[in-house]
């Protein structure tokens, strides 16, 4: 039962991070008119953040990858462990699309 309510609340989690990237975007686009070089300094910023994001991402999926061998080698059942990853795999995509969506918008930013 606690697990479902760690997998609902991860599903939350995911939904909001969909929706701040999605107004993060606005907000970049808006603020790449008005402000010039401090936008670029500013994406500069952001990217740095989203790159740490991936690079954490990544690790949290090859261990959630492990625990998951990890169990099923100790004969375990593994629905709720296999459901996370796919969750932590859910998010990296997430973060992965918005750095690249970053490296983009630095490549056409003056």
């Amino acid at each position: 039962m606690l697990g479902a309510v760690a997998l609902l609340e991860s599903r939350k989690l995911i939904e909001q991070c969909r929706e701040s990237l999605r107004l993060a975007e606005k907000i970049l686009e808006r603020d790449r008119e008005l402000l010039g070089d401090a936008y670029r300094q500013m994406l500069q910023e952001h990217l740095a953040e989203a790159e740490q994001h991936v690079t954490e991402g990544a690790r949290h999926v090859a261990e959630q990858q492990q625990r998951v061998a990890q169990m099923e080698r100790g004969g375990h059942e593994v629905g709720e462990a296999t459901r996370l990853l796919g969750q932590f795999e859910e998010m990296q995509t997430l973060h992965t699309a918005h750095r690249d969506r970053l490296r983009k918008q630095l490549g056409q930013a003056t």
